[in-house]
């Protein structure tokens, strides 16, 4: 650790002079992709995100699958007078079944057509859907050829339907059936596709036009929905709210994908499947006919399909879809033999172990993190014998496995509790409680990612809470679907959420756990006891439309454990404000942010203080406010900010708001909205929960917006540029003192789809304002098992600007992207906090010009703004990436309106080879604080200069001390703003000619010659999914390159490479220790640090012989690859090959010092190695800038809070009196750095670290160069 670890930041800026810049650490994001194919990130790739789970699927395939009618009791009793039609086997008592109108109605019968669901075909394993029609319905949607003679087997469901009590998957024809009828026989008969299926001539009377029953209790004088007297007959086509042709295609869809129990847990395992990704682990299993994990599981074909655990990917994928097709419906419920043998497959070993690097093929190395899930589905009462004996397991004291590493819960073991505990053995329970708390393979490390949602409680409370799942040694976790156990699950009672209902009694034992044996009526409960036993969920179905849910929930919860199995809290930036440092955060076990304000203080050395402990927390705050009392803006169709309430969403934003994830359109519009202001009403049942009590979050993960501190304006020199006397009444002086007492705020974006602005002495929320790009997928917030994706994530930035059509003339606007959240940029007036304004939104699918449109894309960093030589104030961006045309840019926008000053296009990049800009530099090179010049880099590497003067000038004319191009002008025409020279100022390449991508902001530093620019900056990519895997094959660099002719037209730069430029090489890490004495008390510290050679930079070659030719540019700058070489013991590297760690820069530099010796600082990242760990391995660099190390250290490596000879080690002897540390490591970090005083500000996973350095002279900012 270089210094005091505080629980706070990432990235740290500072309010101070107008002209300041904010780092950014650039990482990658994204959810679209527009044309260009760059596979964006849409988790933060520091948070380890690819280690997808193993899936253990048992379905139900007992003869009950095979009927048409849910709950069982639907059937049951005979009462005398009504008909009914017996089963083949005859018509014994108890062997009939009634054909009563409520059987064809869903107000009884659950597994009937209901015309208030939309009946969703099934997915195929390609993601194409399954298709009937209503004139020609599949009998068997999923294998329309059931006899294999090439016929389809179909109905005219117009003229020849006829409801179903039974049907065998497998049958199409067969034996005929005996009748008996009375006088109340339904309208329509009951048929029975039992055993053989039917012979139509046999069947009682002739087929109607399809047809159900709705309860009217008009119709009766009983009232009660037991009484066939109730129902009223509605033809299919015939009803209100739907067309005719809606109607019919929807019962289509339930005839031949979802009549019967086993069809409608096809079609629901198909349809929730679907969003399970190729690299999660899948192994499948039945009760009956596929009994295990094998190579050889079947359906009622007979056709083999391996089942065991693979990758959810290619054949495996089209393996389970097909046996999802042939499900048979034949044999017992041996429910409690199948969740032993998914068990087993965690104690496996060898290439075939769950926990294989590839299961089947590659056993090592063993993946330790991978969490593992059990979906147990049936329809029935478990029964069978068990081989062996479990005992009474969760009423036995249990010593849990001992955990390594060490848990935040301590040493814990089981003492019987509730609701855990029961009277009865060798349940499905007592399974579940064996299976999640022994360990699978105590051999192997316990890395498993623990699930705690609710933390209300101390470590041991929080440990038995079953809520949570706090295991990290190997285990499985149990879900739980059964269907049609509705009304059996009274006492105790479940109102259909795990944790509902009786389940607070369950805890307490003031209900116990009914005693499960084998067939009983008890055993419903026995499947919730499971679920909570195993750390799961239960789900209790009753009709095809909650069994579609229940699937999809279990697999939605499976993927939110799984999305929060990676790092928890990461604090991800801070910023500067009057008394207060005001740290952002996020925590990616429920994507949840916060934001909070720490007391500054600085000691009489300039080292910063923070105070550990927050002032306020926004985060909290916001959790515990009513929702209605929130001001929360959207803009309407007319651009106009309005109240976020349904009623005043436009008829398209309604539309978007009241889909589910799949698109599907539902009644929720209303409800959504009500549950993004922060309402709790439906969360658990219809949207996902953010947690109760103490532990409740509703302000969204704040990953990449830091946030931005505004306070009454304090810019200089602003009336100098507009030519204004400070007594002038439009002068910005004048501006300033109306002002001065304007509340502070601090500004941050979240992933909860909104930009948030809180009062910077308190943490209220004053305003939130949901930009129109994100609406779209808004709804996704709302779903259970809810998969990350960014929404407004980008950098914000803020700046006062003359606006002669607004009412005080000066405005302060803030301008903020989205990054991955999407291809816009946003501008708003927030001169008033209590009134805030939206200026103007643009975005790639805006019907702007042409230009911007193509050239818009996902923009990484901040928009800048500034006064540009056309007498406009612009806002200056990077266009970022997945832009439709794929290329680089650089747009020039009007800061008032939004519209389209200038669009740089390099023309360099192509939908096929994507490119795209980075977050660009301002640069005033002669003091009159307009934009002279811009600098960015690309993904191609190319690093451009783009000057906004005039260039038509003569290129002999110096450019300083004349009102030239650089001199203040509202006049300067656009079209002489040009690319500096018509091409890249450089192209960074690696030793082996790759291309090396530029995804950070550069830098300027002053030349030693006084009369030119340094341009600094570092290569990188990590914005793709793929970049979060570590590539020692591609080479990385820092530059340092001479830009000559920004200040003096008569020197052209031309071209040059990195042949054209002096190498510094990095020597091998060393493990060194350093002594400190503070107050008396000696310490060592251990630091890990790099070394670089010291090569002389020779910038001009000189004549030494008369008559002494002017002298010839020589080297254009320096560069440092990012691998080590070895070192020979005096500061000098050997000829070996050297080492390539996979090093790539992605944070902003920051260049520091003003004296003959600017200081840059940089931070080099490399992902790490293992799967189960996640952050980056940082070290922090600290060169100057004209080459080489500093003459002076830059770190305190002792942690004495200075710089001193503590600060060196014998080692050092061995290099002589001369520096050559150049860099010390920062373990596990993803943040960036940033300098606050004579402090360096590095974020760490447990929060901040701070540490003293000197590059001489103030802070060095350098302002009169850089602007904001």
């Amino acid at each position: 650790m270089l210094n005091e670890t505080l629980k706070i930041v990432a990235r740290v800026t500072r309010k101070s002079s107008a002209y300041s810049l904010v780092s950014l650490m650039l990482l990658g994001p994204s959810v679209q992709a527009y044309a260009a194919p760059l596979n964006l990130a849409t988790v933060p790739l520091f948070v380890k995100n690819s280690v997808e789970p193993n899936i253990f699927v048992t379905l139900d395939d007992s003869g009950s699958m095979a009927f048409a009618y849910t709950p069982d009791d639907r059937v049951s009793g005979y009462d005398a007078g009504y008909g009914y039609v017996c089963r083949p086997n005859g018509c014994s008592n108890g062997n009939w079944v009634f054909i009563q109108r409520k059987f064809a109605s869903p107000d009884w019968n659950l597994q009937y057509y209901n015309p208030d669901t939309n009946y969703v075909p099934p997915k195929k394993a390609d993601g194409s859907s399954y298709s009937t029609t209503f004139t020609n319905a599949y009998v068997n949607g999923f294998k329309p050829d059931v006899n294999g003679d090439g016929t389809a087997d179909k109905t005219d469901l117009s003229n020849d339907y006829f409801p179903t009590f039974v049907y065998t998957p497998s049958t199409s024809t067969g034996r005929s059936h005996s009748y008996s009828l009375s006088t109340e026989i339904a309208l329509h008969p009951l048929l029975d596709f039992g055993s053989g299926g039917v012979v139509r001539a046999n069947s009682v009377g002739l087929g109607q036009p399809a047809y159900y029953y709705r309860y009217d209790p008009s119709k009766c004088s009983s009232k009660v929905a037991s009484d066939n007297a109730c129902y009223r007959y509605v033809k299919v086509g015939s009803e209100s709210g739907k067309t005719a042709a809606e109607s019919k295609q929807n019962f289509a869809n339930w005839f031949s994908f979802y009549r019967t129990r086993v069809f409608a847990a096809a079609s629901a395992a198909s349809l929730a499947f679907e969003a399970v990704g190729d690299t999660a682990r899948l192994a499948f299993q039945a009760l009956n006919k596929c009994n295990g994990f094998n190579n050889d599981c079947e359906g009622w074909t007979g056709t083999d399909v391996d089942s065991r655990l693979r990758p959810f990917t290619g054949s495996h994928r089209d393996g389970f879809y097909n046996w999802l097709s042939i499900a048979p419906a034949s044999g017992g419920t041996p429910l409690r033999s199948a969740m032993v043998r998914a068990g087993a497959e965690l104690t496996r070993t060898g290439k075939n172990s769950a926990y294989a690097f590839q299961p089947g093929n590659i056993e090592e190395p063993l993946i330790e993190c991978r969490p593992s899930y059990h979906l147990l589905f049936t329809d029935g009462l478990w029964n069978g014998s068990l081989s062996t004996s479990y005992g009474n397991v969760d009423n036995t004291a249990q010593t849990m496995p001992p955990v390594s590493p060490a848990s935040e819960f301590g040493a814990q073991n089981y003492t019987p509790i509730g609701p855990f505990k029961d009277s009865a053995s060798n349940t499905l329970a007592d399974i579940a409680f064996s299976q999640w708390f022994n360990d699978a393979q105590p051999s192997m490390a316990d890395k498993v990612p623990t699930f705690v949602p609710a933390k209300s409680g101390t470590p041991a409370e929080n440990f038995w809470n079953a809520r949570n799942d706090p295991a990290h040694w190997q285990h499985m976790t149990t879900f739980t679907v059964g269907l049609g156990f509705g009304a059996m699950l009274n006492d105790p009672d479940f109102n259909g959420d795990t944790f509902g209902g009786d389940y607070s009694a369950l805890v307490n034992g003031t209900k116990t756990w009914p005693s499960a044996i084998s067939n009983s009526s008890n055993n419903p409960y026995d499947l919730w006891h499971a679920a909570i036993n195993g750390r799961g969920k239960f789900f209790s179905a009753d009709d095809p439309n909650t069994l579609v849910e229940a699937f999809r929930a279990v697999l939605a919860g499976i993927q939110d454990r799984t999305a929060t199995a990676a790092a928890p809290a990461s604090d991800s930036a801070i910023v500067e404000g009057a008394d207060f440092a005001y740290a952002a955060n996020f925590n990616s076990e429920n994507w949840s942010g916060d934001l909070r304000a720490f007391a500054l203080t600085a000691d009489d050395s300039e080292t910063l203080k923070v105070a550990e402990t927050p002032s306020w927390s926004a985060g909290a705050q916001l959790a515990s406010r009513a929702s209605d009392t929130r001001n929360i803006k959207i803009a309407n169709g007319a651009g106009v900010l309005v109240d976020f309430e349904y009623a005043n969403l436009t008829a398209e934003q309604k539309a978007q708001l009241s889909r589910n994830t799949l698109g599907e359109t539902d009644a929720l519009g209303a409800d959504r909205v009500a549950w993004l202001r922060g309402n709790s009403t439906l969360e658990e049942t219809r949207f996902r929960s953010r947690g109760q009590g103490a532990s409740r979050k509703v302000l969204g993960d704040i990953v990449y917006s830091a946030p931005l501190y505004v306070g009454a304006p304090s810019s200089l020199n602003l009336d100098k540029i507009e030519g204004f006397a400070l007594t002038d009444p439009n002068s910005y002086e004048i501006f300033k003192k109306v002002q001065a007492e304007r509340r502070p705020m601090v500004y941050v974006g979240a992933n909860d789809g909104m930009l948030h602005a809180f009062d910077a002495n308190t943490g209220r929320e004053v305003f939130a304002f949901i930009p129109s790009e994100v609406v779209p997928k808004l709804n996704k917030l709302t779903a259970i098992g809810y998969k990350h994706e960014p929404y407004v994530d980008g950098e914000l930035n803020s700046f006062d600007i003359y606006d002669p059509s607004s009412s005080t003339k000066w405005r302060t606007i803030l301008v903020g992207t989205l990054r991955a959240g999407g291809r816009s940029v946003y501008a708003l007036d927030i001169t008033d906090p209590d009134e805030v304004k939206l200026m103007w939104e643009i975005s790639g699918t805006m019907a702007l010009r042409s230009t911007v449109r193509t050239s818009l894309g996902h923009v990484h960093g901040k928009a800048q703004i500034g006064r540009l030589h056309n007498g406009k104030w612009g806002v200056i961006i990077g266009n970022g990436y997945n832009s439709a045309n794929g290329r680089s840019a650089v747009l020039v926008l009007n800061a008032v309106t939004g519209e389209t000053i200038k669009v740089f296009d390099t023309a360099v990049g192509s939908s096929g080879d994507p490119n795209g800009m980075a977050e660009p530099l301002l640069a005033d090179v002669n003091g009159d604080f307009i934009v002279d010049s811009v600098y960015a880099g690309d993904l191609h590497g190319k690093l451009w200069r783009f000057d906004l003067i005039n260039t038509a000038i003569s290129t002999k004319e110096a450019i300083l001390g004349t009102p030239t191009a650089h001199a203040r002008t509202n006049g300067t025409a656009v079209s002489n703003w040009k690319i500096a020279e018509g091409r890249p100022l450089f192209t960074a390449v690696a030793p082996d000619g790759a291309r090396q991508s530029i995804t950070t902001r550069p830098q300027l530093a002053l030349h030693p010659f006084g009369d030119s620019y340094l341009v600094t900056f570092g290569t990188g990519k990590y914005i793709e999914e793929d970049d979060g895997e570590l590539n020692p094959s591609q080479v990385n660099s820092f530059y340092s390159v001479w830009d000559r002719s920004v200040l003096d037209k008569t020197k052209v730069n031309g071209t040059f490479d990195r042949d054209d430029l002096q190498q510094q090489k990095l020597l091998v890490f060393e493990e060194q220790q350093y002594v400190s004495d503070i107050n008396g008390e000696l310490k060592t510290l251990n630091n890990t640090i790099k070394r670089l050679t010291r090569e002389t930079v020779e910038w001009m070659t000189y004549d030494d012989t008369p008559p002494y030719d002017p002298p010839v540019v020589n080297e254009r700058g320096w560069f440092l690859d990012f691998v080590e070489y070895a070192d020979d013991g005096t500061g000098n590297a050997t000829a070996a090959d050297p080492i390539n760690r996979g090093e790539m820069m992605l944070t902003n530099p920051i260049v520091r010092g003003t004296g003959s010796e600017p200081i840059v600082f940089f931070m080099s990242s490399t992902p790490l190695l293992s799967l189960c760990e996640s952050g980056l391995e940082n070290y922090i660099f600290g060169l100057s800038a004209a080459g080489g190390p500093p003459k002076t250290r830059q770190f305190d490596l002792n942690n004495d809070g200075m710089i001193s000879d503590g600060d060196y080690n014998s080692d050092d002897a061995a290099y002589g009196s001369g520096n050559n540390l150049a860099a010390v490591k920062i373990a596990n970090t993803a943040g960036g750095l940033n300098i606050l005083g004579q402090n360096i500000v590095i974020t760490t996973p447990d929060g901040v670290e701070i540490t003293k350095t000197d590059f001489g002279v103030d802070d060095g900012r350098q302002t009169w160069r850089q602007l904001r």
